[in-house]
This record gives structure tokens, sequence and C-alpha cells, in this order.
């Protein structure tokens, strides 16, 4: 029986635990999850009305007693696959690029920051979090689902992230999860299926929707608890530190051209094209306001901004559509994509202020051209070419995140290039929504005869074609 001292909260907390086996989820030595999915990629599919399907597979391995964890992971979606490697030990976390073998500098942190986002894909992982912090817990109100009674618990990430847990009061065990999650509102994770192992239960199917939209469905899984440690278990040797990252905290106001200006900050610039008082600007992440701003202030004038350019539909690029009717600019974009910009508007705007792209455009009077290329990333991805030098500006097919980062060779890359290559155009240069680097075209062309990563190292990731 629970004390009779016990709040509510402690009372429901215990009821979990002993749902999950007690006495092996409070003196959890070892966990290890290796399981699969599948996630829409919603607001990022090659077109508006289809979704693509990103698959991965992930191995975790948490050492609770000695404070380290290990997450490898295979991420593949139409254009690209990133192999990952996440470690935690000595209180330092190592985000590890296993294509070039290299990892930004480690940063601070504890163990839930380190596997958070694993953990809180499955049920034992979300029973471990409560039982590991109840300080951290607060009952909210009971909730019926289905005419049976649920407890509800909300638990205090190391994040300041919200955690609602709906709890079965007979069971103890836990249905669903929601948080907040940016672009779609909420993020809610069921879990069915629960499966039975020795002294612990956990669920073997997970179901997550963006909003109302079904986002994610796991595949396949499997836990263990207080098994051995793999043998490269959160070994770093092999691994090089790469030079300083390139996202800058403060606003970038950098002249790449004859007044042509990347502005921005962080993974996030847009390019600036000048002439007189007027400016075409290219890219529509969230920020475009101030990106404006600081240009008008480094250049010590007010200028008109007369057009910018949508580079494509995904949701994190058109983010910053709600800000264009203040700035007054007409939206360059292509009719495939119009109806998703509406969409974004919080006001109406005229239709005159719409100028879609067939093909290709010119603007100020041929200092810049926008060019529509079909990639896997996106069907219509606008690229925007400077003649006077020979540059172009593209979203997403290539980043620049710190000194001396090579580019790796992919699929998409590939169509990129035959795309650009089609144009006949002189590239003497490109630059890119995220980062601060230009590229060469020699850079791009050398890359591109490479061969594509070799991931038999990591047979648990290793991913087979279906």
């Amino acid at each position: 029986s629970f004390n009779a001292w016990s709040t509510p909260t402690e009372t429901i907390i215990k009821k979990v635990e002993r749902a999950y086996g007690e006495k092996t989820l409070k003196h959890m030595k070892t966990l290890n999850i290796n399981e699969s999915y599948k996630s829409a990629m919603i607001g990022q599919s090659e077109t508006p009305d289809d979704i693509n399907m990103r698959r991965v597979k992930r191995t975790l391995f948490i050492d609770y007693l000695n404070n380290q964890s290990q997450l490898t992971q295979s991420i593949d979606q139409r254009e690209i696959t990133f192999y990952t490697q996440q470690i935690f030990k000595d209180g330092l976390f190592y985000n590890i690029n296993l294509v070039n073998n290299s990892f930004a500098p480690p940063t601070q942190g504890n163990l839930q920051q380190a596997t958070l986002r694993p953990m809180l894909l499955h049920d034992l992982g979300l029973a471990k979090l409560l039982s590991d912090n109840p300080k951290d817990v607060k009952l909210l109100s009971d909730k019926t689902i289905k005419t049976k009674a649920h407890h509800q618990l909300e638990l205090i990430l190391t994040n300041g992230q919200k955690l609602k847990l709906t709890i079965n009061k007979d069971s103890g065990l836990i249905m669903q999860s929601e948080r907040p999650m940016r672009f779609f509102g909420s993020m809610t994770t069921k879990f069915s299926n629960i499966q039975k192992a020795k002294g612990y239960v956990f669920a073997k199917n997970t179901e997550v929707f963006y909003a109302d939209q079904l986002a994610l469905v796991v595949t396949d899984r499997d836990i263990k608890v207080d098994a051995s440690a793999p043998s490269n278990f959160v070994q770093t040797s092999g691994f090089q530190q790469h030079a300083p990252d390139l996202y800058s905290k403060e606003m970038v106001v950098d002249e790449i051209g004859n007044n042509v200006y990347k502005v921005g900050q962080g993974a996030v610039y847009s390019l600036f094209v000048v002439e007189g008082n007027r400016v075409v600007g290219v890219e529509s992440y969230a920020g475009i306001t101030q990106r404006f701003k600081a240009l008008q202030d480094h250049l010590g004038r007010s200028l008109v901004f007369t057009d910018l350019v949508v580079t494509h539909h995904h949701v994190d690029h058109i983010s910053g559509v709600p800000e264009i009717p203040a700035l007054g600019s007409n939206i360059i974009t292509v009719a495939e994509h119009k109806d998703t910009l509406i969409s974004k508007l919080e006001q109406p705007i005229s239709e005159s202020k719409f100028k879609l792209v067939n093909s290709e455009m010119q603007l100020l009077g041929g200092k810049i051209k926008i060019f529509d290329i079909a990639t896997a990333h996106s069907s219509h991805n606008l690229v925007a070419y400077i003649p006077g030098d020979k540059l172009l500006f593209a979203a997403d097919h290539y980043r620049s995140s710190h000194d001396n980062e090579k580019l790796v060779n992919f699929p998409d890359l590939i169509k990129f290039k035959h795309a650009i290559d089609s144009l006949n155009i002189p590239i003497k240069k490109f630059a890119s929504v995220h980062g601060i680097h230009t590229l060469d075209y020699k850079t791009l062309a050398e890359t591109t005869q490479k061969p594509e990563f070799d991931c038999s190292p990591y047979p648990s990731v290793c991913l087979t074609s279906e």
C-alpha cells in the first residue's frame, strides 16, 4: 500500500512505477533501445500536395551507473541520408557527423538532455523520466478517454518544456504525451501494444501526431534492460573536432557582390540586391523584417522593398510570409506554391502582389535573374543568379556551418548540379541560405564525383531498400 502521507502526485508516480516494473525501473543499470520508424515530412514534401516519408533507424544505449549514453542513427529522406552519433560522457555532449568523422566543440549538459528525444518516443522512457524527476511533476485535472478515467501529470523537462502525460487510472500505463511544437502548435504521442519482458513492460507501437496530422509511426522496437554495453561505447578517439562554428549569434551583413548583400544570423540568411533605393530580397524565413532593417542600418538609408523571392514551399522557408504585407513587397513564387503562401498570410493582400515565375524571371532590369529548378528536395526551387558577379544563391542543397567544412556527395547534390548546369549560365560562386561561406563551382563538381558514404561500420543503423 502507498504511504498515507504521499501526495496525490506521488501516488500516481508510484502507480506508474509499478506498471512498468517498479524495481527494474527504479534500479535500472542500463537501457538499450533499438527502433525503426517512419515519419511524414509535414510541410517538407517535394510538392505541397505530397507527403514524403523519412525513415529512421537508431540504437540508444544508456549507462545509468556511469552517467553515459550513445545514440547512433541513420535518417533517410528523399534526397539525402544522414548518419550521426551523439555521445554523452564526463558531463559533455558530442554531436558527431559519421560521414566526415567530425564533431562540433562538445557542450556541457546532463543525461536527460542528451537522451531526451528518443526517451520521449516510448512509454518506458517516460516512466523512467517520471520516476527519476518526481520534484519536476505536478498534478493536472483528470481526463476521460473513451469512457475510461485517466490521470494527467505535467513534467517540466530540463529544457523548460512542459510535457503532459495521460495515465490510465486502472493500469498505471502511460497512454499518451503532449508537448508544444514549433510551427504545428502541439505534438501528441500515443502508445499501444504493450509487451511484457523480464521485470518490465513497454509499448511496441507508437504514433505521433502534429496537431491532428499523423506524422510518425514506429515500425519496429526492441528494448533491453541491464544489457552489457557495446564494445565501442562512448569512444570519441576516432573522431576529430572540426573548426569553429560559423553560426553567428549576431546579425551579419556581408557584401558578397556588387551591391549584393547576405544578411542574417545563426543558420539563416537572406540575399538582398540593391539598386538605388530599391531592394529585391531572396528567402522568406522568419525574421525577414529584422534582416531588412539590418541592411538599411548598415547602408545608413531607407530602402524600398520591391520584391521578395520565396525559394520554395517548405514550412520553415515560408515562416516569414506573414511579415510580407507590412513590408509591402511583391511575392515572387511559382503557381504551384501560391495557395500554400496565401494560407500562411495573416491578412489578405492584393492579387497583384503575386508575381509568378514560369521557368525564369528577370528583376531590376536583369541585375538579378530567378530560375526555377527541380530536384528531389522540391519540384520547384527558385534560385537567384547575379550575372555581374556570376553568383548563384540557393536554399538547402548545401550548407556551410563551420570553417573548412567539406561538401558531402549525395544523390540530390548531383541533381542540383545537373539542374544548374542545364541553365547554361557561367557560375563562379554559390551562396546558401544556411551558412556564411561561399562555395566555388570547382568544389561542387569535384564533390559530385566522390563515392557516397559507406555505412557498413554501423550495421545496426545501415538502411536497406524496402
